[in-house]
């Protein structure tokens, strides 16, 4: 199942004109694979490591920056979930339990997650970022 999924997770480049329907295709397959598991404990441990596996399928180069990635000091817990790059691309994923896909792409954005990361320079060569992708996951 997870080799199925990476072949639908979409090409990570400026010539992709197919971008959304790959990431349909991909979110389709995710979600199965979640229908699948419904006898485990989805938590936080469990999806990024499906997530980390589903990247080793494609035939992409990532770089994976962390997981729980702490982005600021504030008073509430400032860390993206999971943040990986490839190319010129940075990818941010926010998880949330019993919640909307809209809180998690709206704490990516309210928290400023993709500023802090370029700013701080999390990332390596993160001055060659052009293209970044929220990914927001709700279960």
């Amino acid at each position: 199942m997870l080799a199925n999924c990476a072949k639908c997770f979409p090409s990570f480049n400026e010539d992709n004109d197919k971008f959304d329907t790959q990431l349909t295709a991909f979110c389709n397959s995710f979600k199965q694979i979640l229908e699948f598991e419904t006898k485990i404990v989805l938590n936080h441990q469990l999806l990024h490591s499906l997530i980390f596996s589903i990247l080793l399928y494609t035939h992409q180069s990532w770089h994976i920056v962390g997981l729980e990635c702490p982005v600021a000091e504030t008073g509430h817990s400032n860390r993206c979930d999971v943040v990986s790059s490839i190319e010129n691309f940075l990818v941010i994923e926010e998880i949330k339990y019993n919640e909307s896909i809209s809180v998690a792409m709206k704490q990516i954005t309210d928290r400023s997650y993709a500023d802090i990361i370029k700013n701080e320079e999390i990332v390596e060569n993160s001055k060659d970022i052009t293209y970044i992708v929220h990914f927001g996951i709700a279960v």
